[in-house]
């Protein structure tokens, strides 16, 4: 499948750094290892790692323009007959992980020229799957599902606003079933309560109705955080001169997404949630976000310390 030299070099980036970029929330780095495996028999698969990893050649100098533009066509084309209605209502693993890596180069644009067409299309691929989509869901589709809602959560905080997917199509309810279930099912189902914390934030226009999701969405988040298992806690833990937080070391890449989107909800539940200050009182903010989200992190702090 490989024709030349040139595709050679720009699927082995894909190997070797650009598909376990994608692969933080997964424990079985299925973007590095199983995709290049797949793709190399897969045609659809195989051209949307050779688009999205042109695209960061592209912008470190180490590709033309032309060829850039030439894979993501490539991939257009090739991806164009998968969109069947079987296919799409199948949920097709090879349509829906393709569509995630496809958004993964897209992305790498500047903001005022991203589009979206990829994470647009995306949504409308899992959208037309007729299914929960659950947290403990780890295999390919569901990975790829996953890796969708959390490049859409990047575009909210980008523009401030609520997620296109409709959240209720997930099954939320991981803290009541996830034993024995894969670990990074507790990275997903943050992501999944951080989604529906912009939508409460960023999508409604009622105040009441506003502050009624958001302090329920809390009390989700405050419960994930006591059930969460003691793998996740950091392997080491020190404060070093002259910083303001502990130095944080953890086993896995999913552990640390699951608790960098955790703060990042604690941090959103302080500014958006129904108790906050006025604005213009600056004092009252500082002392607001010292009890909050700050304290909070400073709690976790002794406790990885005193443990």
């Amino acid at each position: 499948m490989v024709k030349d030299s040139v595709e050679e070099f720009i699927f082995w980036f894909y190997i070797t750094y650009a598909g376990p970029w994608l692969d933080a929330g997964s424990s079985r780095q299925h973007f590095a290892q199983t995709v290049p495996r797949l793709a190399v028999r897969d045609p659809v698969l195989y051209h949307a790692c050779l688009a999205y990893a042109s695209h960061v050649l592209l912008l470190h100098g180490k590709l033309d323009e032309h060829l850039y533009e030439q894979y993501t066509n490539e991939a257009i084309s090739v991806l164009i007959p998968l969109l069947s209605p079987e296919c799409v209502h199948s949920g097709n693993e090879s349509l829906l992980l393709s569509a995630v890596i496809l958004r993964m180069g897209e992305q790498f644009s500047e903001l005022a020229e991203d589009a979206g067409y990829h994470l647009h299309g995306a949504c409308s691929l899992f959208m037309a799957v007729q299914e929960k989509w659950s947290p403990s869901c780890t295999d390919l589709r569901g990975l790829s599902f996953w890796t969708y809602l959390r490049e859409s959560i990047r575009v909210c905080f980008l523009n401030e606003e609520d997620c296109q997917f409709n959240l209720e199509m997930v099954d939320g309810s991981l803290t009541r079933t996830a034993g024995g279930q894969d670990e990074e099912a507790w990275a997903n189902h943050m992501s999944y309560l951080l989604a529906r914390l912009c939508n409460a934030c960023w999508g409604w226009s009622d105040a009441q109705s506003r502050a009624l999701a958001i302090t329920k969405i809390g009390a989700e988040i405050d419960e994930w955080h006591t059930a969460l298992p003691d793998s996740y806690q950091p392997w080491y833990s020190c404060r070093e001169a002259r910083q303001t937080f502990r130095v944080l070391r953890f086993l896995s890449p999913w552990h640390e997404l699951a608790w960098q989107q955790f703060y990042t909800a604690k941090v959103m539940l302080a500014v958006y949630g129904p108790t906050k200050p006025a604005p213009s009182n600056v004092l009252a903010w500082s002392q607001y976000i010292e009890v909050g989200p700050l304290s909070s992190m400073k709690q976790e702090e002794r406790t990885n310390h005193d443990s």
